[in-house]
C-alpha cells in the first residue's frame, strides 16, 4: 500500500522524520496474497448478506498486484460460495469455478494459484469428489471452507472464510452484515476447531481477515477454556 511518508512532521513536538521515499529501497516483489477473491461473470448474482458483488477482471487484480509488489495471488471464491445453490447445481458451480481458476493459473502459473471451491458440505460425497478432482486433477493449492455449513489422510491448506450466519438480522440497517458479523464468524469457527490441528497436523489452516477478533480475544479464550487448550 503506497504511503506518502513513513513518519511526518508533528507540529506539537516539532520532530522531523524522513519520508518513506527517502528511506525506502526497492519494494519487495515476492509477496504471496492468500486472500484474494475472484468473481467471474457466471458467479456474480448478488449476495443475500447485503454485500454488493463487485465487477472483477483478472487484469484489474494484476494491476493491484504490481502496485503492491505481489508475486503470486491465490484466488478463492468469495462467500457464499458454490453452496449458494443446491444439489447438482451446487456441484456444477463449484466445478466451473475450479476449472476457471485452473485455466487462469495454467496461462500464468507464477502469477496465479487457487483454493478449491466446494459444493455444500451437507452433501459429503459430492464435496469429497470435487475436492479430489480439484487437488489431483487441477492441482489446487488448497481448499476454501466457509464458517457455516473430513478427512485426516490429506495434506493440504485450508483457507477458512466467513459467510453470513443463519440469523441474517443486521446490527445496523445502514451497514452490510459482513462488516461486523464476518470477523465474529471467523473467531467463532477458530474457537470451535480448537484442538483440530493437533488431531490433523497435516492440514495448515489460514484464517481470513487476520483471524477476525481472535487476536484480541485469544487470552480470554485460552484462560476461560475448561481444559486450558
Amino acid at each position: 500500500m503506497p504511503l506518502r511518508s513513513f513518519f511526518i512532521h508533528h507540529p506539537r513536538t516539532n520532530i522531523e522524520y524522513l519520508t518513506m521515499e527517502e528511506k525506502r529501497s526497492e519494494p519487495r516483489t515476492d509477496k504471496i496474497d492468500t486472500h484474494h477473491h475472484f468473481v467471474p461473470d457466471f458467479y456474480a448474482r448478488g449476495d443475500p448478506s447485503g454485500w454488493l458483488t463487485p465487477k472483477w477482471l483478472p487484469a484489474a487484480s494484476e494491476s493491484i498486484m504490481e502496485q503492491l509488489g505481489v508475486k503470486t495471488t491465490i484466488l478463492s471464491l468469495t462467500a457464499l460460495g458454490a453452496c449458494i445453490l443446491e444439489g447438482q447445481k451446487s456441484f456444477d458451480l463449484a466445478r466451473r469455478c475450479n476449472e476457471y481458476c485452473s485455466e487462469l493459473r495454467d496461462k500464468s502459473p507464477r502469477r496465479w494459484g487457487f483454493f478449491a471451491a466446494l459444493p455444500s458440505l451437507l452433501n459429503t460425497k459430492a464435496a469429497l469428489a470435487e475436492l479430489a478432482y480439484a487437488l489431483d486433477v487441477l492441482h489446487a493449492d488448497g481448499v476454501t471452507l466457509f464458517t457455516r455449513y473430513g478427512t485426516g489422510n490429506t495434506y493440504l491448506v485450508v483457507f477458512v472464510h466467513p459467510t453470513y450466519p443463519v440469523d441474517t438480522t443486521k446490527v445496523n440497517e445502514s451497514m452490510p452484515q459482513p462488516l461486523i458479523d464476518y470477523p465474529h464468524e471467523t473467531t467463532r469457527t477458530a474457537t470451535d476447531i480448537a484442538g483440530t490441528r493437533r488431531k490433523y497436523p497435516g492440514c495448515k489452516v489460514i484464517l481470513s481477515h487476520a483471524g477476525g477478533a481472535l487476536p484480541y480475544l485469544i487470552e480470554r479464550i485460552s484462560n476461560g477454556s475448561k481444559h486450558g487448550q
